[in-house]
């Protein structure tokens, strides 16, 4: 039986890169699942259509769901954004 996630338990990273000049949202749990938007919020927003839709690859391929890693270690942030 296949575990099963809910999305909003994977964490999301969210970050400005200049490069690029648009934001980033990153799940390090879930390989390459990445988006960019013009603002943080975009990103996000982003995300949550990318998640749910890399989820269901890897479970059409049989492949077995990542675990959730829950850092509890802050590296730094502006402002935190509530999901939901």
């Amino acid at each position: 039986m296949q575990n099963s996630h809910p999305i909003l338990e994977y964490p999301v990273v969210i970050y400005y890169d200049v490069d690029d000049a648009c934001w980033i949202a990153d799940a390090p749990d879930l390989r390459f699942c990445t988006t960019h938007g013009d603002t943080p919020q975009q990103a996000l927003a982003e995300m949550m259509i990318a998640m749910p839709a890399w989820l269901e690859v890897q479970r059409q391929k049989g492949a077995k769901l990542p675990l959730i890693h829950q850092s509890k270690r802050f590296v730094g942030a502006h402002e935190v954004l509530q999901v939901g």
